[in-house]
C-alpha cells in the first residue's frame, strides 16, 4: 500500500492537531507502512466517534475544546462544563489513547473486546477463488475478524454459492456436441447389435435392430447389405435381391457382400443380372475373391461346370482364409456326382472355417445322403443345425433323412418347424411336408398345403400330380381329372402314369 500523501488537508478538521503519538516513533513519514496506516485509521475513527457523540453543532472551536481538556487534566476533581455526552466521549477517547501511548500494537483479542473489531458476518472474500468449496469457512473454524463499521452490525441473509459464483451455463455448441455424441453412440450400438445377430444367425433380431435406425442410416449401403444378408438367410430371396440392388445404387463400386448377392441371383435364375454383375466386378476389382465367386456362379448357371470350378479355385487362392469358394466347389462337384471330390472340397472348407461354416457341413450331409449313408448324413445335418438352428433347409435335410429311415412322425415334426421358419415363398419345404401328410393319411392338411403351392408355382408338375391323387382319394373325380390333365400337359413324358390313374378313377 503506498504511503499517505504529504499534502495538507483542507477542511473542518484541518486545524485540529494530532494528539495521539505514533506507535512507531522511529519511523518517519516516508517509512510508514501498512501498520501505521491502520493505526491512523483507528485514530480517525476515535476522533469521529467523539465528534458525532456531541449535541453541539460544529461551531465549537478547536481552541475552546483544547482549553477545556487542559483544565480537566490539571484539576481532576473539578466538574466539566461540557454536556454529559461530551465528557463521556472524551473519557473514552482518552482511555483508548492511553492504551496506545506505550507504543505497542493491540492484539486481536483486545481490539475485539474494545469494540474496534468485530467478527465477520458474511463470507470471507478473496481475490482468487479456485473453487466453490473455499467460499465458506467450515463451521468449526473461527472466522477472520474485520473492522467494525460506524453503525451497529445488522443480520445479513445467508449467502449461497450461486449468488457469489454462479454455475457455468453450457453453451449451445457444447449441448449440440453432447447430443451428437449420444446420437452416434446409439447408431453404432444398433449396428453392432444387428451385426452380432447376423453372426449368430438370428435374422429377425437383426432386422428389428436395423429397423430402429434413423431414416438417414436406413438408406445407406451398409444397412442395405445387412438387410440383404438377413433376408438371404431367411430364404426370402426376392426381398434380399431388392436390398442388394439398392445397396449398389447407393454405392455403384461396391464389392463387399457381392459373393452373397451372386449366389442369390443364382437361386433366382437371373442369368442376365448375374452376368452384368460379374463383368462390373471384373472392371472394379479383378483381384477380389467376390469377383471370382460371382464369375463362378455365372458359369455354373450357364452349366459350364469346369470353368465354374476354375473360378472358385481362383477365389480360394487370393485369400488364405477364404472358405466360401471351397464350399461352392463342393456343391458344384456334387451336381456332377463327383462325391469323392466334393468331400475333399467340403473338408478343406471346414478346415479353414469350422465355427460358422454351416454350408460345408450341410454339403457333407447331402453328399452322404446321396451315397445312401444315412447315419453319417444325419450326423452332419445335425451338426449344421447346431451352428444355424434357424435355417429351414437344414431342418428339411434332417426331416428328409428321418423320412427315408421310415420315421415319418419324427420327420413331420421337423418339417413343421421348417415350415414355421421358412418364408412363404419357399415351396420345396411345404411340398415335402405335403408328401409326408399324404403318406400318413392326413389328406385334408396335405390338400391345404398343395392349394397354397398352386398360387406360388402354378406350372409345377409334381404339385398338380399329387393334388390330383389326393382328390382321387377323396372321391372328387372332377377335380382329380382336372389337375391330372393339367399335369400331363406340363410333363408329356408322364402320360402313361396319368392315364393309369385316370383309368383307376373311372373303374
Amino acid at each position: 500500500m503506498p504511503a499517505p500523501s504529504p499534502l495538507a488537508f483542507t477542511g473542518t478538521y484541518a486545524k485540529i492537531p494530532c494528539e495521539h503519538p505514533s506507535p512507531l516513533p522511529a519511523m518517519g513519514q516516508q517509512g510508514r507502512g501498512l501498520v501505521s496506516v491502520k493505526r491512523t485509521r483507528s485514530q480517525t475513527q476515535s476522533q469521529d466517534l467523539s465528534r458525532s457523540s456531541t449535541s453541539a453543532p460544529t461551531a465549537t472551536t478547536s481552541g475552546e475544546l483544547q482549553g477545556h481538556m487542559t483544565n480537566t487534566q490539571s484539576d481532576g476533581s473539578s466538574k466539566s462544563n461540557l454536556p454529559p455526552v461530551m465528557s463521556t466521549a472524551a473519557t473514552t477517547t482518552n482511555t483508548q489513547t492511553a492504551k496506545l501511548g506505550n507504543g505497542r500494537l493491540l492484539s486481536r483479542r483486545e481490539m475485539i473486546e474494545s469494540g474496534r473489531l468485530m467478527k465477520a458476518v458474511g463470507p470471507r472474500e478473496t481475490k482468487r477463488v479456485k473453487s466453490n468449496s473455499n467460499l465458506f469457512p467450515p463451521p468449526d473454524r473461527q472466522s477472520t475478524p474485520s473492522i467494525a463499521p460506524d453503525r451497529p452490525p445488522t443480520s445479513f441473509p445467508p449467502h449461497t454459492s450461486t449468488s457469489i459464483n454462479p454455475a457455468p451455463i453450457f453453451s449451445r455448441f457444447r449441448r449440440e456436441k453432447i447430443e451428437a455424441i449420444h446420437w452416434v453412440k446409439d447408431v453404432l450400438q444398433k449396428l453392432a447389435a444387428a451385426q452380432l445377430a447376423l453372426a449368430r444367425f438370428n435374422s429377425q433380431v437383426a432386422l428389428d435392430s436395423l429397423a430402429a435406425l434413423p431414416i438417414e442410416q436406413k438408406r445407406s449401403w451398409r444397412v442395405y447389405c445387412l438387410i440383404g444378408r438377413a433376408r438371404f438367410e431367411m430364404l426370402d430371396y426376392k426381398s434380399a435381391e431388392i436390398a442388394f440392388r439398392k445397396a449398389r445404387e447407393c454405392f455403384p463400386h461396391l464389392v463387399t457382400h457381392m459373393d452373397i448377392y451372386s449366389t442369390l441371383l443364382w437361386h433366382l435364375r437371373k442369368t442376365t443380372t448375374l452376368s452384368y454383375l460379374s463383368q462390373e466386378l471384373q472392371l472394379i476389382n479383378p483381384s477380389a475373391t467376390e469377383t471370382w465367386i460371382a464369375t463362378g456362379n455365372l458359369f455354373s448357371r450357364l452349366d459350364d461346370h469346369p470353368n465354374a470350378l476354375k473360378c472358385f479355385q481362383r477365389a480360394t487362392q487370393l485369400s488364405r482364409t477364404e472358405s466360401y469358394g471351397y464350399t461352392l466347389s463342393g456343391h458344384e462337384s456334387l451336381m456332377l456326382s463327383e462325391y469323392s471330390r466334393s468331400l475333399v472340397f467340403f473338408r478343406e472348407s471346414i478346415r479353414r472355417n469350422s465355427k460358422t461354416n454351416y454350408n460345408a457341413f450341410f454339403g457333407l450331409g447331402e453328399c452322404f445322403y446321396k451315397q445312401d449313408r444315412f447315419r453319417l448324413a444325419l450326423f452332419f445335418f445335425n451338426h449344421a443345425r447346431i451352428i444355424n438352428p434357424n435355417n429351414p433347409l437344414i431342418l428339411a435335410g434332417v426331416a428328409k433323412v428321418y423320412q427315408t429311415l421310415g420315421n415319418l412322425h419324427q420327420a413331420l415334426l421337423v418339417f413343421n418347424d421348417a415350415v414355421s421358419l421358412a418364408h412363404s415363398s419357399v415351396a420345396s419345404i411345404r411340398f415335402s411336408r405335403a408328401k409326408i401328410l399324404f403318406e400318413l393319411g392326413h389328406l385334408e392338411e396335405a390338400k391345404e398345403d398343395l392349394t397354397k403351392l398352386i398360387d406360388l408355382v402354378p406350372t409345377e408338375f409334381n404339385v398338380r400330380f399329387l393334388l390330383g391323387k389326393i382328390y382321387g382319394r377323396l372321391n372328387l373325380k372332377r377335380e382329380s381329372i382336372k389337375h391330372l390333365t393339367y399335369a400331363m400337359d406340363l410333363e408329356p413324358k408322364s402320360i402313361g402314369i396319368v392315364k393309369k390313374i385316370l383309368s383307376d378313377l373311372n373303374s
